[in-house]
């Protein structure tokens, strides 16, 4: 009769540990379903601002007359129309010509 008592005391403390374990388990899947979710609603309204943003920016600058710049392959040049070729390096230079 002895040894049943500690048996019982040892098998109570691996179950008591188990389930301690699938407590923590549950509520880490719940914190990252709750993320989830969070992130999917939320994620698509930022990106649709981000969009929307971005759209009504190039839009303004286009309507200001932006800067037209041709993006043919210049050997490692940029060319600004209005000011002529700036030499893309570590740092970009101005053209000589843009004063």
């Amino acid at each position: 009769m002895s040894t049943s008592v500690p048996v019982a005391d040892w098998i109570k403390r691996i179950a008591d540990e188990e389930r301690r374990r699938d407590a923590v388990r549950i509520k880490e899947d719940e914190q990252i379903a709750r993320k989830a979710e969070l992130v999917r609603r939320t994620g698509a309204r930022l990106v649709d601002e981000l969009r929307s943003a971005v759209t009504r920016d190039a839009d303004a600058f286009r309507d200001a007359g932006g800067v037209p710049f041709a993006s043919a392959p210049l050997c490692g040049q940029l060319l600004n129309r209005d000011l002529g070729y700036a030499r893309l390096g570590p740092r970009a230079a101005p053209s000589p010509r843009s004063g």
